[in-house]
């Protein structure tokens, strides 16, 4: 029989040039010198069939099967061989009638190509494709010395695999394998599947409990949303309206302001005129000064003329010329006469002068000191404001200074990143009137820290432990739990006259932190005064402790405590006390500013009035005193001239009297000018008072525009809550994806205040607080989740089937297996007698399964028994024993099984002469059912071939194939 027809090799080891050998009869010889190349052929065949071991194929690395290169030939760049067989008997499982196999290899690559017919294939193509015909690798279609060693050496269970491509199951095996492979992914998929059906069944538990509690959540949100639409379309109808009359109020306030600003203008002005007049006057009363100045400046040197002409008179006078004498006497008589009028009319000017500067100094010391007292009683009033200031602002910087751990937390927030606030700083408002109550009601809880969550707190508490920090009190927000437990209690309580509402009603805080006023003093009630306390505690049984609007307290079971409290401020009115002492400090600093100005002034015109009454007092005195002076000098002149019977009439006549009246006149100016002084410092003082009088006008204009802009200030931030609750109207509507006009809930039929309703939204707030992290698809999850469980158990159901398939198919595979390798094992021992006596004289030898029970795991013992020996095992013979009965097992299992092709690589080098031609004869007779390739340098079994192959190498390196029919045997033809 012909299989493989032709070999087609190039650039494959020692092949350079393209070779070509013709193997076109059923018994082949391949002979050829050490080193030859001859075995290249052999692993050829290998290597195409799809051997991928360098080492199997007598190399190291790929590169080893491309030719390297010798003399007169350069090195190949790739290693192809191509196998040509018959297909006619379909040995092959391919509808052709010849098939090609070929294999190429490019140089430093690391994957070879594959081709069938000339298609490019994968490896494992080709080695399916050979599957049962002995020629895959690891069977037995190809036998070498190291085949035959191995079979010896061989464990009955590695044994056994010869055996089964000897009993053509390795297309059951590789289907059974294939069924395996996949069974090991149902299983994989069956676990994986069985895993995620318990997930989804989880899930599906998980999301029906969550979905009931959706729809709690979701009828909770239902009756949030209808009241908070509700009180949002009450909100914004109220502060609609009310916001109309805050703008009418703030716009009548404006106008009062503006009529306010425009008199203001209008005083400004006067006040800019009266201050320029006064200057103006002021000026005036230094030029007349100036000129008085001037005047007794002339009056000085008149008096100084006077001085030196009386002087003169003086010595005439002394003379002893009686007619001299005479006339020196009268002309100083008639001078002091004109002097002693001049001297008593300036005694009457200046009296008056006196009377109306000591006017001008009495009204202007009044006013001095009331002003004085105003001053006084400011700046006493400014200490008191200042202190109080003092004592309040001390109060909020030591807020934490008693609380140790609060002051030490708040210092290293850091350390806490859930802290928000101490409970004090989120309250944003409490009523005057409620704030002594509140803070009573809240005690120590006042200071407490409030986290974000229970974790927060409880690092809180660790770091104050670790850094040894003092103790405070948190509150978790996501830890609180409320209980609604007042209602009853509430309802008799809200029957009494009196009873104001619980405290955390009664405070302004941020919705979020209300739960934690609403645990802390939710259960405490405040009412007006200790006889309405005591009659509520009466009527709920002293179960709830009761605070006073005077800070006197009932506690539950029945504590009373209460009295004088002398506390002035509460905690929540702090700030806004210090800001209105700041503002009365600031007022009444500017108050005493302007009147320290207006004392100074007053002190300047005193200090002025002053010196000109003690200059008119000394003036009055001096006059007197001149007056006396001239009148005791007169009547000396007058009895002296008596005595010289001389006519003094008609002597002054003749005297000059120029000096005496140009004194005269200088006086009278002088004194007019006083008059002038005297009558502008009345006008200044005039002047001031009217300044005065308009910067008092000024202040009160002033404080009373300050008065309308905090009324206006205050107007506005109630305009700013409405409109602020306005929009939080609007937002509520929004978020419902709704208008104000679009919202229509009427809750008349439940009969509730408003105040319940919001009542109502901040329990159902806390309820929906309570609920965490919703999962709002969680009822369409469920519906999912079912139907993918559905899904998941169908696939299941059919995979649990495809196992059960798998599981028959293996079976069954499992039992023709069994049978086909039985027979096979059954068929080998029948005709392994007859091979074996061809080689041994006497003697026999059988296969054995080692495990009779487990045919498809059992190993395969040979068991011999030769001529004059026990019953032995394989492994116990000599070399030469083993090596000729493991080729006779081997030739039985060649000529049970008809391989089509058998490869024979020097496997009879260790027989004897006699053994390696009855191994030749036993090939000759196989070979008409088998092709053989044989591999030998014996000449036993050359002379059994059909033809001889020649390898040689005739230039270095390069093998060259000669092909010779050999004609020695007489049945040869």
């Amino acid at each position: 029989m012909m299989f493989l027809k032709k070999i087609e090799a190039y650039g494959f080891k020692s092949y350079a040039e393209k070779t070509i050998i013709n193997l076109d009869e059923s018994f082949i010889g391949i002979v050829g010198a050490n080193g030859s190349g001859k075995t290249n052929i052999v692993d050829a065949i290998r290597w195409v069939l799809g051997e991928t071991s360098a080492k199997q194929l007598r190399g190291e690395t790929n590169n080893d099967i491309i030719f390297y290169g010798s003399d007169g030939f350069l090195p190949a760049n790739e290693a192809s061989v191509t196998l040509y067989f018959d297909n006619s008997n379909k040995v092959l499982n391919i509808n052709e009638h010849e098939v090609t196999v070929k294999r190429v290899l490019k140089r430093n690559s690391d994957s070879s190509d594959y081709f069938l017919n000339d298609k490019i294939v994968k490896r494992k193509d080709i080695i399916d494709l050979f599957l049962d015909t002995g020629l895959s690798k690891g069977s037995l279609g190809i036998i070498s010395q190291g085949t035959v060693q191995w079979f010896v050496d061989a464990k009955p269970e590695e044994r056994r695999k010869i055996f089964e491509e000897a009993a053509g199951v390795g297309k059951y095996i590789k289907n059974k394998n294939e069924y395996l492979v996949e069974l090991e992914k149902v299983h994989q998929d069956l676990n994986t599947l069985s895993i995620s059906v318990r997930e989804y069944e989880n899930s599906v538990k998980k999301l029906e409990a969550q979905s009931i509690e959706v729809n709690k959540y979701l009828e909770l949100k239902s009756n949030l949303e209808k009241y908070q639409l509700y009180i949002a379309k009450q909100n914004y109808l109220h502060y609609s309206k009310k916001l109309i009359e805050l703008n009418n109020e703030i716009e009548n306030i404006n106008k009062v302001i503006n009529l306010k600003n425009t008199d203001l203008v209008s005083l400004n002005l006067s006040f800019t005129n009266v201050k320029e007049q006064k200057s103006k006057e002021e000026d005036k009363v230094s030029l007349l000064n100036k000129k008085r100045f001037d005047v007794q400046e002339k009056i000085n040197n008149l008096i100084t003329r006077k001085l030196n002409y009386e002087n003169n008179l003086k010595n005439q006078l002394s003379s002893t010329d009686k007619k001299i004498k005479v006339a020196a006497l009268s002309e100083t008589l008639a001078n002091l006469e004109l002097e002693y009028k001049t001297w008593i009319k300036n005694v009457n000017t200046n009296k008056d002068e006196i009377t109306k500067i000591i006017n001008i100094k009495n009204e202007l010391t009044n006013n001095y000191r009331n002003i004085s007292g105003i001053i006084n009683k400011q700046y006493q009033d400014l200490s008191e404001l200042k202190a109080q200031q003092n004592f309040i602002q001390q109060r909020i910087n030591d807020e934490f200074k008693n609380e140790v751990g609060v002051n030490a937390i708040l210092q290293n927030r850091d350390a806490i990143p859930g802290l928000i606030d101490p409970l004090k700083k989120l309250i944003t408002k409490v009523d005057a009137k409620y704030a002594k109550a509140i803070e009573l009601a809240l005690g120590k809880n006042i200071n407490t820290l409030v986290v974000s969550l229970v974790n927060d707190a409880i690092a809180g508490i660790e770091f104050l432990k670790k850094n040894k920090l003092g103790v405070a009190s948190f509150i978790a927000l996501n830890g609180i739990k409320l209980n609604d437990n007042l209602n009853d209690k509430l309802i008799i309580a809200k029957n009494f006259d009196g009873f104001i509402d619980t405290a955390d009603k009664l405070l302004t805080i941020d919705e979020q932190y209300y739960p934690v006023v609403k645990l802390l003093v939710g259960n405490v009630l405040i009412v007006n005064n200790i006889q309405t306390a005591e009659t509520v505690a009466k009527a709920i049984k002293r179960t709830l402790k009761i605070i006073t609007l005077d800070g006197d307290v009932i506690n539950r079971g029945g504590l009373y405590v209460g009295g004088h409290n002398n506390k002035t401020f509460s905690s929540f009115t702090l700030k806004e006390e210090n800001e209105k002492y700041l503002k009365g400090i600031e007022k009444l600093s500017k108050l005493i500013s302007d009147n320290e100005i207006l004392k100074l002034q007053l002190e300047n015109q005193l200090t002025n009035i002053n010196e000109q009454y003690s200059t008119a007092s000394i003036n009055e005195s001096t006059s007197n005193q001149k007056i006396n002076e001239l009148k005791n000098n007169i009547e000396k002149i007058k009895t002296e001239l008596t005595s010289l019977n001389i006519d003094t009439e008609s002597i002054l006549k003749q005297q000059t009297n120029e000096i005496i009246e140009n004194l005269s006149k200088l006086e009278i100016e002088k004194n007019n000018l006083s008059n002038q002084i005297s009558s502008q410092n009345h006008l200044n003082i005039e002047i001031n008072n009217k300044f005065n009088e308009i910067s008092e006008l000024l202040n009160k204009f002033n404080s009373e525009i300050l008065s309308l802009k905090d009324k206006l200030f205050v107007i506005n931030n109630n305009k700013n809550v409405a409109e602020k609750i306005i929009e939080d109207a609007n937002k509520i509507a929004n978020s419902y994806k709704l208008t104000i006009d679009n919202i229509n809930v009427d809750l008349k039929d439940l009969n509730l205040t408003n105040h319940e309703i919001n009542e109502k939204i901040i329990k159902l707030k806390a309820e929906i607080s309570t609920f965490g992290n919703i999962n709002l698809k969680a009822i369409d999850d469920l519906k999912q989740t079912k139907e993918k469980l559905d899904e998941l158990q169908k696939n299941m159901n059919d995979i649990q089937k495809a196992e059960y398939d798998l599981t028959g198919s293996i079976s069954k595979i499992d039992k023709e297996v069994i049978k086909i390798f039985k027979n096979k094992i059954f068929q080998i021992n029948q005709t392994l007698p007859s091979v074996f006596s061809k080689l041994f004289k006497n003697g026999g030898c059988e296969l054995q399964f080692t495990n009779p029970e487990d045919l498809l795991n059992t190993g395969i013992d040979v068991i011999v028994k030769l001529s004059g020996k026990q019953i032995r095992k394989l492994n116990v013979l000599s070399g030469g024993e083993k090596s000729i009965i493991s080729l006779s097992i081997l030739l039985t299992i060649l000529k049970t099984s008809k391989f089509p092709l058998v490869i024979l690589d020097e496997a009879e080098s260790a027989l004897d002469p006699k053994n390696a031609e009855s191994l030749a004869k036993l090939i000759t007779e196989n070979a008409k059912l088998s092709q053989f390739i044989v591999v030998t340098h014996r000449k036993e079994t050359m002379v059994e071939c059909d033809s001889l192959l020649g390898a040689s190498m005739q230039k270095p390196g390069v093998t060259c194939m000669n092909k010779i029919k050999v004609k020695l045997h007489n049945d040869k033809q």
